[in-house]
């Protein structure tokens, strides 16, 4: 049965992460990024787009199945904080 709240949560906590990263970028896409000198091999900026919208899904998939399916334990408490650390890793690199 799917229940509302850990889906709500789920996107609550992925936005709220895309948000602060977007914070973060600023204008560097279209200043510091733009005026960089990059190699000929590199994808076009739009693949890369495309990358961290497919992470921020299957992380707030991976969010979402943690909170449904793991019971209230010391594990459930690891694999939240295990994954909200990659999404905090994620903004800061």
């Amino acid at each position: 049965m799917i229940t509302i709240k850990p889906i709500l949560i789920s996107i609550s906590v992925v936005i709220f992460f895309a948000v602060v990263g977007n914070i973060f970028v600023g204008d560097a896409l279209t200043v510091w990024y733009a005026n960089l000198n990059k190699p000929w091999y590199l994808v076009p900026l739009w693949i890369f787009i495309v990358v961290g919208v497919l992470y921020y899904i299957m992380s707030g998939f991976i969010l979402y199945r943690q909170i449904i399916n793991i019971s209230e334990s010391k594990w459930r408490k690891i694999a939240l904080i295990l994954t909200i650390s990659m999404l905090i890793g994620n903004e800061l690199w």
